[in-house]
């Protein structure tokens, strides 16, 4: 394993991980074992050390998307921007990749800023939200902030519905339909 030049065939998941630590590489030196035991850290905490060998196109999409987090990991950045981390992903790997989100903010103090369309997802995963309407910011703060001020219906021009979350003490949120 290892960088050959400036090129680097990626034949599995370990490789890909591994490029999150291009910053610390250099194109002409192997890789060191701080950078293996970063990639090694990086894969046991998205619960992936048993898919290392595996391709990233035999993956599933959550398992997919659990190797970019994990290649971000490896850099061992304080901030981690994520635009839209559990779209397009089936309900398990959602929770599951918003658990490793919550476990690197616990116990690294890494800021984790994550881009989301979903309402849901922001209020029960985020402890702040900041909403962007035409460009601007229309709002900065707690998610129940944002409910007791009646923002939603300003920021989104439908009105919302909100509903306790029998299973935490989380709002759930629906839009009302018009009609």
């Amino acid at each position: 394993r290892g960088l050959v030049g400036s090129e680097m065939c990626i034949r599995d998941s370990h490789e890909f991980v591994m490029m999150g630590r291009y910053p610390y590489l250099n194109p002409f030196s192997t890789v060191r074992a701080e950078d293996e035991e970063a990639v090694d850290s990086a894969l046991g905490l998205t619960g992936l050390k048993d898919y290392a060998e595996r391709t990233l196109n035999s993956l599933s999409g959550g398992e997919r998307q659990k190797v970019f987090i994990a290649a971000a990991l490896a850099q061992g950045a304080g901030i981690l921007l994520l635009d839209e981390p559990v779209t397009f992903l089936d309900p398990r790997h959602q929770v599951e990749v918003h658990q490793i989100l919550s476990r690197v903010n616990q116990e690294s103090g890494a800021t984790i800023i994550s881009v989301t369309h979903d309402i849901n997802n922001a209020f029960y995963w985020g402890d702040r939200v900041l909403v962007l309407k035409d460009g601007s910011l229309a709002f900065n703060g707690s998610p129940r902030e944002i409910i007791e001020r009646n923002l939603l219906k300003d920021i989104y021009g439908i009105s919302f519905q909100f509903l306790k979350n029998p299973g935490s003490d989380k709002p759930l949120v629906i839009p009302e339909v018009p009609g």
